[in-house]
């Protein structure tokens, strides 16, 4: 079996206007007993942000059965808050921030 034999694909969109600026992503990964789809969003306005992620993985692992096997999907929901400038420093940025997971095998 030869692991590295993997394929992906990725898409990443943003637009911005004024104070707003919203980002779209899909992913997708084909690998050997493996397959893995993600797509995720985030919106920011005013240095606050809220995103959303979520991940379907498909394992068929024979070989290694008991480390990585069945169908996991994951959700995630995060909050941030960002302090640009800290310092006085151009570009030097401090995010706060709450992340929400849920996943189910």
């Amino acid at each position: 079996m030869d692991i590295s034999d993997r394929t992906g694909y990725g898409l990443t969109g943003n637009w911005t206007s004024g104070d707003w600026v919203v980002n779209a992503n899909v992913a997708y990964l084909d690998a050997v007993d493996e397959n893995n789809l993600s797509f995720g969003a985030n919106a920011l306005w005013n240095n606050i942000g809220l995103g959303y992620i979520h991940s379907m993985n498909e394992y068929e692992n024979k070989e290694f059965a008991g480390w990585a096997e069945g169908d996991v999907n994951v959700s995630t929901w995060y909050a941030s808050y960002a302090f640009n400038d800290v310092l006085e420093i151009q570009d030097f940025s401090i995010l706060l921030g709450h992340l929400l997971y849920y996943g189910r095998q």
